[in-house]
């Protein structure tokens, strides 16, 4: 804020409140905001009936509520207004807030600056505390959980709702919450289309079956992903598995501090070249996980690709995610939450790193 020259923060987006106040609930529709000041405790805005749910976790306790059906910018602009911020500069999260949002707040705040935080404040949540990491260890826990009992269940003849019911009742039963992403559970055909899921298709020979889960404490997620076929398998999704899973296995093996997250991805491309380049692949090695709400588990805009320009430092947390797809054939997927400690990485998730033959 000093650096931006800003006096005062309204946020919107759900993961950076959740992460300066402790505030969360599952309605992602209800109007929720903070105001964080360059000096001071930050102030929680919401309506009186969302408000009941800072008593289950929110250290704030400057709250100012609202009747349920008045207007939350009228809110949010009136508390600014109380507090002296009429004619600061204010910084907002242009990506959250619509332009009608930001249209109202300027006609209420006419002598008020108001100033993109872009990835400001996301940024600032790349690092993880030990709290979070904890946190991260017993979602990956999770994961690994619900991803061996996904995988049992996959079968000829049974259907890819139940290989989904099954992940998500282990990780539930475990203690997991809600998740940002429901269980993406993928069979055949379908699993050539990226982020198709579950859709009460029968598994048959020769399928392949996508599974991506994650498990999901105190709101961190540790995602993790693999695939299963069933026999006979063709060659050709036999070829993809074991390329998700040699890039994935090179790319961990870079993932130290100090390394440049340009040269893992680069050392991860060459494991796989002549075959990704043929199949449908989304280009990112890796991103930040963390604290999120639905509809993404992605914390902090920093992506490992080949054209990346930061350093790997101790942590941070990243979805190491590797998938090929032949559009309308067949997917294979593979990954790992990793961790960045002191002396190397930590991986949070883990079942056998193959494709599961059944």
């Amino acid at each position: 804020m000093l650096a931006m020259g800003l006096d005062v923060l309204v946020l919107r987006d759900r993961g950076n409140i959740c992460y300066l106040t402790g505030f969360e609930n599952c309605y992602m529709t209800a109007y929720h905001a903070a105001i964080a000041p360059a000096s001071g405790e930050p102030v929680l805005v919401a309506s009186n009936f969302e408000m009941l749910n800072a008593l289950a976790g929110s250290w704030c306790r400057d709250q100012v509520t609202f009747a349920v059906m008045d207007n939350p910018i009228t809110a949010t602009c009136r508390t600014l207004e109380e507090r002296g911020f009429a004619k600061s500069r204010i910084g907002v999260e242009m990506r959250v807030l619509s332009a009608a949002a930001l249209g109202e707040m300027s006609e209420q705040l006419p002598n008020a600056k108001f100033v993109d935080l872009a990835d400001a404040v996301t940024a600032a949540r790349l690092i993880k505390s030990p709290r979070e990491i904890e946190y991260l260890r017993q979602a990956g826990r999770l994961s690994t959980r619900g991803m061996e009992a996904a995988l049992a269940e996959v079968a000829a003849g049974k259907t890819d709702n139940q290989v989904a019911a099954a992940a998500a009742e282990t990780m539930i039963r475990g203690g997991s919450e809600f998740p940002c992403i429901d269980p993406i559970v993928t069979v055949g055909e379908r699993s050539g289309l990226p982020h198709s899921t579950f859709r009460r298709t029968t598994i048959g020979p020769g399928d392949a079956v996508l599974i991506e889960i994650a498990g999901c404490m105190c709101r961190y997620s540790a995602p993790l992903m693999r695939t299963a076929a069933v026999e006979p398998v063709s060659d050709a999704i036999r070829d993809a598995a074991n390329a998700c899973r040699d890039s994935l296995t090179v790319l961990i093996e870079q993932m130290r501090p100090g390394a440049l997250a340009s040269d893992a991805a680069r050392r991860a491309k060459a494991a796989w070249t002549p075959i990704c380049e043929q199949l449908i692949w989304h280009g990112i090695y890796a991103y930040s996980v963390g604290l999120g709400f639905p509809p993404d588990w992605n914390d902090a805009p920093v992506c490992v690709l080949v054209d990346s320009d930061f350093t790997l430092q101790p942590g941070m947390c990243f979805h190491a995610t590797t998938s090929l797809r032949q559009g309308g054939r067949f997917g294979t997927a593979m990954s790992e939450t990793v961790l960045i400690t002191e002396h190397g990485n930590e991986l949070l998730t883990g079942t056998p790193r193959e494709l599961l033959v059944v």
